[in-house]
């Protein structure tokens, strides 16, 4: 039986459409398309076992093919929230490339890097994630070409990967370098090229280039609006994508139609119980927070915490981060036993699934602390901010912005136990950070300065006090 037969076989089991059958075995590329035939996403994934199977026993030797489902299967595993099995297929694609030496493999290798990284960041390793990506650049800078469309998307993957480590500016870079190309490829009213412009907006509103962002919104946007409901779901992705960054300009009703546009879709196509539902849903309820309905918004998180827990099971890493979510807004609505008892159930998960000393339990142990410093249980608030500093500066080192922030916290909760020495050692070790980050006027600034006057004047109180005696 020839390749293109056992495909046929494949495509038969989830009711698609066989290909038309030639000579030639089917590309990597082809199958990929194939399954795109597939619009729901574990079918993708099932599809794609499948065929990695095939390719498996078909081919005596490793083959490029084998490496390219392999990369495209971990990357729809990580979109569907299976990060360790969407990270073992991209090592597995990692080491098939790594066997080859001709220069479109060498982009191929430079895809999976970077799809990795983004693993990476989805597990909260941003140390690993960093240094992954740090590998894929030079290859795919080596092997650019700007008539190649698969090197320019590599090279613009890379620089969304950059931006979610907070490197906006070589995220910028990256994607301007590659854009030209795409555009060229596709053509200025092409959806491909629409959903990049979206993607470019998002990175010129981290740097606070919020006229190019929305001049690049206007430009896209009727292009995604045209082709809505025509075509499948990645046009609604895009209009979730458009809306968040409409958001980040604090278009928060453009942001919201947006959103419920492409939620109408997911439910339709895809039923209420759906990763896309559940995704979006998150998304919208953070705009409705950001206009201040805090009620709605706890409202839609209850409902994406029903969801989750449907989709993934009650202990997946995706319920602990809307447990986070829900546990923010409880305590913004002053509901502070609630979000107490969230971010413990959520800190729980994350423990369990990654460990206790990752990134992602060092910002839940920061929001937990306070939840007991508005419940006046300072004593847990500083054994939890304690925890939290120690990990975020293994983490990013002690020269970093996140953790001058929780060291102010912990500062202040010092002040709280009046334990006033303590507090004057770690709020004079971090307010200048803070002054550096975000200048002398911030409030967090205020706040220290406040505190550190009080410390001074209850020290001398105490030293006055021991003199009398």
């Amino acid at each position: 039986m020839s390749l293109s037969e056992k495909i046929n076989a494949v495509l038969l089991k989830f009711g698609a459409k066989p290909i038309q059958l030639s000579q030639k075995d089917p590309t990597a590329d082809e199958i990929i398309a194939f399954s795109k035939l597939l619009a729901d996403d574990q079918d993708q994934i099932l599809f794609l076992k499948e065929v990695l199977q095939v390719l498996t026993e078909h081919y005596s030797e490793d083959r490029e093919e084998i490496g390219v489902i392999s990369s495209q299967l971990g990357f729809i595993e990580v979109n569907v929230g299976n990060y360790l099995a969407g990270k073992q297929c991209l090592l597995n694609a990692i080491e098939t490339f790594s066997a080859f030496k001709e220069k479109h493999v060498k982009v191929r290798l430079a895809e999976a890097l970077t799809r990795l990284g983004v693993v990476y960041i989805f597990l909260d390793d941003h140390k690993k994630a960093q240094e992954v990506l740090d590998k894929a650049l030079p290859i795919a800078q080596k092997h650019w070409n700007s008539e190649d469309i698969h090197a320019a998307e590599t090279l613009f993957c890379l620089g969304v990967a950059f931006g979610d480590l907070g490197y906006h500016e070589k995220q910028k870079e990256l994607m301007e370098q590659a854009l030209p190309a795409i555009e060229s490829h596709y053509g200025p009213d092409h959806i491909e090229y629409a959903m990049k412009l979206a993607s470019l907006a998002a990175a010129y509103v981290f740097l606070e280039k919020h006229g190019q962002a929305k001049e690049l919104l206007e430009t896209a946007l009727p292009v995604v609006e045209k082709q809505f409901g025509k075509e499948g779901p990645e046009i609604a992705e895009a209009m979730v994508n458009f809306g968040v960054v409409y958001g980040a300009l604090k278009n928060y009703d453009k942001e919201i139609e947006l959103l419920e546009k492409a939620l109408s879709y997911f439910e339709n196509s895809f039923g209420e119980e759906h990763v896309k539902v559940s995704v979006t849903l998150t998304n919208l309820a953070f705009s409705y927070g950001s206009k201040g309905d805090h009620v709605k918004e706890k409202s839609i998180l209850e409902k994406v915490l029903h969801l989750n827990e449907n989709i993934y099971g009650p202990q997946h890493s995706e319920v602990s981060k809307t447990l986070v979510n829900l546990g923010v807004v409880c305590g913004t609505l002053g509901y502070h036993d609630q979000k107490k008892d969230m971010l413990e159930k959520a800190l729980i998960i994350q423990e369990n699934n990654f460990g206790p000393e990752t990134l992602e339990s060092a910002e839940t142990l920061v929001c937990l602390a306070s939840a007991y410093r508005d419940l006046n249980d300072h004593y847990t608030e500083i054994k939890l901010l304690e925890k939290a500093v120690a990990l975020l500066e293994k983490h990013y080192g002690a020269n970093h912005i996140q953790v001058a922030e929780a060291k102010i916290s912990l500062g202040l909760a010092y002040g709280c136990v009046e334990d006033y020495n303590k507090q004057s050692d770690v709020l004079n070790s971090s307010i200048s950070m803070v002054i550096a980050h975000y200048g002398p006027s911030h409030s967090l600034v205020d706040l220290a300065n406040e505190a550190l006057k009080s410390s001074k004047r209850q020290t001398n109180s105490d030293k006055i006090c021991c003199c009398v005696s």
